[in-house]
């Protein structure tokens, strides 16, 4: 009987990775699920989903190195350490089983593509996956992973290469995009959207926050005042907007007149909580959890406003990236989805 692996770092990453195992063309069989975070956050997330009933193994191989220093030394000590634990998995993966990934953004990834002979199926960790489905450059994915010391270490220690072969590589998703060139396995969320427990609206905006100072794609008095101004923007309109933090970041940006709510779990898990109270609108820049919640949304009971900046907003970021998100959401055509461009506050 062939098994299933399935190797999670986020917890978005764990909900595809739930949406997968219950897929009809994979329940045959065993699933194993790895978490390979060491992120402390984000490893209390993950725990806190979890229905360990889904799964016939569950591991956190990586766990014990949640307190890294960022030293080189000690870095190549645990890259040497990681090898070791996730060779031991590898073993276990036969030709017939199938391997579940979060994304190619991972020297891990190369690694364990180089180490076994299995199909491999790339979940979906947010809006990344249509950029890497359209323009997938590998050579300057190559220069991304190596441009850290981290990175230049795992590629010595792992003896990497950066080639694939395409064939072995389907990406399991949920944003319908053509590429004649690479395997798709299209979903909708069928099984999570079954999960879905609605109770009473709030006239109430979630404004979904995003690590863009955290990532140096945005200053941090650019990003404070488009929130501002948008959060604003709905209170003038007699809507109780809060702020919901990204999980990866601080908090010490946030004004203090900001009312924010935190959630110890992915956004899109609110909606299997009968007990939390939903708003009437979610609203962002581009975060992958608002086009996530529409999908898993069967009908369109809440609205969706995705909030369009300037390319001079952002600092050393390329535009083009963040456009094909609009431009994919506008093609979507739904009637509860809307984009809005700033200057639509102050017309």
């Amino acid at each position: 009987m062939s098994s299933n692996f399935y190797f999670v770092r986020t917890p978005l990453q764990y909900l595809n990775a739930v949406e997968a195992r219950h897929a009809d063309k994979f329940k045959s069989g065993e699933h194993h699920l790895i978490v390979l975070s060491d992120f402390h956050r984000t490893l209390s997330q993950i725990e806190s989903i979890i229905e360990t009933e889904f799964w016939s193994s569950i591991q956190f191989p990586w766990k014990e190195f949640s307190a890294k220093k960022n030293n080189p030394i000690f870095n190549a000590i645990n890259t040497v350490k990681r090898k070791r634990k996730i060779d031991k998995i590898i073993s276990l993966i036969k030709t017939i089983d199938l391997i579940f990934w979060g994304n190619l953004n991972s020297n891990w990834f190369f690694y364990l593509y180089q180490k076994t002979k299995s199909t491999i199926y790339l979940l979906d960790d947010g809006f990344v996956s249509i950029n890497t489905i359209l323009n997938i450059d590998l050579k300057d994915l190559k220069s991304t992973l190596l441009s850290s010391k981290i990175g230049k270490i795992e590629r010595f220690i792992l003896k990497l290469n950066f080639s694939i072969d395409w064939d072995r590589i389907v990406f399991f998703t949920n944003f319908d995009i053509k590429n004649n060139t690479k395997k798709i396995e299209l979903h909708d969320y069928s099984f999570l959207s079954k999960q879905f427990k609605i109770n009473t609206l709030n006239n109430t905006v979630y404004f979904i926050g995003q690590p863009l100072i955290f990532q140096k794609m945005m200053k941090k008095e650019v990003y404070v005042a488009l929130v501002d101004t948008i959060i604003l923007h709905y209170e003038s309109r007699n809507f109780d907007c809060f702020y919901i933090p990204h999980r990866s970041t601080t908090l010490d940006y946030i004004p203090k007149h900001w009312s924010t709510k935190s959630f110890n779990k992915p956004l899109e898990c609110i909606l299997f909580e009968e007990s939390i109270e939903k708003p009437l609108i979610f609203a962002s820049f581009y975060s992958s959890a608002l086009y996530n919640i529409s999908i898993i949304d069967k009908n369109s009971i809440f609205k969706y406003n995705y909030w369009q900046f300037d390319e001079s907003d952002l600092s050393n970021f390329p535009y083009k990236t963040i456009g094909d998100v609009y431009d994919f959401v506008e093609s979507q055509k739904k009637e509860n989805v809307n984009i809005l461009h700033k200057s639509v506050i102050n017309a």
